[in-house]
């Protein structure tokens, strides 16, 4: 009898639990099913509201009747940009807000660009995409074709500029934006250019990792204005030594003082 009673009940508490879950569903799919009139979009620094619609084919409210909030929430969540998608609705506004990807880089590969993740993964550039504030990965040495929405991992050239970008950025958050280009030179020693100086930093192949935190902790000097003047380049190329190539122009210039 117990027995019994016990089967009862358990039979009881699966069709109220399966109740429930059908009520969820409904209340869901009524949520997503919610017609809308216009989608507002918060979150986007990397494009304008407009080109998101545009790439994402929402741009045209006629279509907005065949869509609802779950297949708005999909083509966002697929778009190269985007990492995160929170989707509430107000009225008949789709209130869209995302989250963008992080970028550490820009990487110029013959006549393309793309933008590479902190997470090392390759991004196409897109059209009509707003600045981008990090530096410029130039003359990559390929390993293999570049592949998009994949990590560059194998790509040892690219890793190598991707190095030096994460101790800058950890080491010397000054520095960061102050990093303009990595010149990777198909393989040959590493240039890199700091904004407002007129001369190359060579920082080499070997012990790219020290010879980053040197330079991260020689910023003031580097960046002092006198020095620009004075040199054409910093050769980093030698262990814990730095070579300074002077201005030739400077001396000529004192000995027609004297």
């Amino acid at each position: 009898m117990k027995s019994e009673q016990g089967k009862i009940m358990s039979l009881i508490i699966l069709v109220s639990f399966l109740l429930v879950l059908a009520g969820l569903s409904m209340f869901v799919n009524q949520e997503d099913t919610k017609p809308f009139s216009k989608i507002s979009l918060q979150g986007n620094l990397l494009c304008r509201t407009s080109e998101y619609l545009r790439f994402l084919k929402l741009d045209n409210k006629n279509d907005f009747a065949t869509i609802n909030s779950k297949i708005v929430r999909d083509r966002f969540q697929k778009h190269p940009y985007v990492d995160y998608v929170k989707i509430d609705q107000s009225g008949e506004v789709l209130e869209v807000e995302i989250t963008e990807k992080s970028f550490d880089a820009i990487v110029m590969v013959d006549s393309s660009q793309y933008l590479i993740t902190d997470d090392c993964k390759i991004i196409p550039y897109l059209l009509n995409t707003e600045a981008v504030d990090c530096p410029l990965i130039i003359n990559p040495k390929l390993d293999s074709e570049i592949k998009v929405l994949k990590p560059c991992l194998r790509q040892k050239d690219i890793v190598a500029a991707l190095k030096i970008i994460d101790v800058i950025k950890n080491t010397n958050k000054n520095l960061f934006p102050l990093v303009s280009e990595i010149d990777l030179r198909k393989g040959k020693d590493i240039l890199i250019t700091i904004d407002n100086n007129d001369y190359p930093i060579i920082i080499g192949r070997s012990n790219l990792i020290d010879k980053t935190f040197y330079l991260c902790n020689s910023l003031a000097y580097l960046t002092n204005g006198s020095l620009n003047k004075m040199i054409n380049y910093v050769d980093m190329r030698f262990n814990e030594i730095s070579v300074f190539g002077i201005n030739d122009s400077l001396f000529a210039l004192k000995e027609n003082q004297i």
